[in-house]
């Protein structure tokens, strides 16, 4: 465990729990003034364009508070309990989530606004856009798991 700004941030990466239904989770920050990707990064089950810069779920500057797990991928969050919490600042117009589909639903927040719902049911669609259109500066995504998937 280490402390972070008065969070807490589990760091064991050993930690595995053959129960746990996986969600893989990454966090996305999309630059207007990049649209192109390579399509080598994301599974071929993505349905929704990509574009901007991938930022792995393992990035420093993530900050998770519950039971988190690397350890079959260091570069893939793996958790299955509702509360959760997934929080970082990034630059950019728009923010988008990568997950494996029928994961499950979260709780989204940005820059403090109103919570909303997001869901992962589809078979194959595994991009939300969580902001879109957002003024130039840094803002802060907050996202919440609070149900768990549909296997």
């Amino acid at each position: 465990m280490q402390k972070n700004e008065g969070w807490t941030v589990r760091t064991d990466k050993n930690y595995n729990n053959r129960n746990m239904k996986k969600v893989w989770v990454m966090m996305l920050a999309t630059l207007m003034v990049s649209s192109t990707m390579m399509a080598g990064n994301v599974k071929k089950s993505t349905t929704l364009p990509i574009g901007g810069e991938i930022v792995k779920a393992s990035h420093p500057m993530i900050q998770y508070v519950g039971r988190v797990s690397f350890a079959k991928n260091p570069d893939v969050a793996s958790f299955n309990y509702p509360g959760t919490t997934i929080e970082a600042s990034f630059q950019g117009s728009s923010l988008k989530m990568l997950c494996r589909p029928k994961t499950g639903y979260f709780m989204a927040q940005i820059d403090g606004c109103e919570p909303f719902k997001v869901g992962f049911n589809a078979e194959r669609d595994s991009v939300v856009t969580l902001a879109a259109a957002l003024p130039k500066g840094v803002h802060h995504a907050k996202v919440m798991y609070v149900i768990e998937g549909l296997f």
